[in-house]
């Protein structure tokens, strides 16, 4: 079987060391993006109102508290009963499956939007979207803030090629309706 191929367009760009691949003209790409950040607000939200779940499954204030070299302070884990540890660690281990999820779903949304040969475990550096920088910064944020230029460059880009387009298929139709064009009518 002969295999045909053809330039797509695709472009790979390096991030934080990783290839990270992308189609700048693909003008599904914009609407593909502006819904890609609607699913992940809404993600963000329903993980806000998920996390509020533990706020009271584990009483946090009647754990055994020590203090913390640095003035703050920690749960005491050797003076907690068989039953509250138990029960930190269930609430631990739940409350991480839904950041965890969190995470897989957004990185599987910028696939959807960008290219799916894209690892955005390797561009996030095996973290969660929601991890912070030295400087406090979500780094999924910090991925936005960089990404951003290079959509709004070919936004610019593709709007040209589209105005370019529409019109040079309006002097098109004029050349063959040179009626419709002077006079108003239909040409027909």
């Amino acid at each position: 079987m002969q295999d045909l191929s053809f330039n797509r367009g695709v472009k790979e760009y390096t991030m934080n060391g990783t290839s990270f691949w992308f189609n700048p003209s693909d003008q599904n790409f914009f609407y593909r993006f502006t819904q890609v950040q609607n699913n992940i607000f809404a993600l963000q939200d329903e993980y806000e109102e998920r996390a509020k779940e533990f706020g009271g499954k584990a009483d946090l204030k009647e754990l055994p508290v020590k203090s913390a070299k640095d003035g703050g302070s920690r749960i005491d884990v050797d003076s907690l009963s068989d039953d509250q540890l138990d029960a930190a660690m269930d609430t631990a281990e739940s409350f991480s499956r839904i950041v965890y999820d969190l995470d897989q779903r957004v990185k599987a949304e910028l696939r959807a939007a960008f290219h799916e040969n894209n690892d955005f475990d390797a561009i996030f550096g095996g973290a969660n979207v929601l991890a912070k920088d030295e400087d406090g910064n979500i780094i999924l944020e910090n991925f936005f803030n960089a990404i951003y230029p290079l959509i709004e460059d070919a936004a610019k880009a593709n709007s040209k090629e589209v105005n370019k387009y529409v019109g040079n298929r309006a002097m098109r139709r004029a050349r063959n309706r040179p009626n419709a064009v002077l006079s108003g009518g239909s040409g027909n």
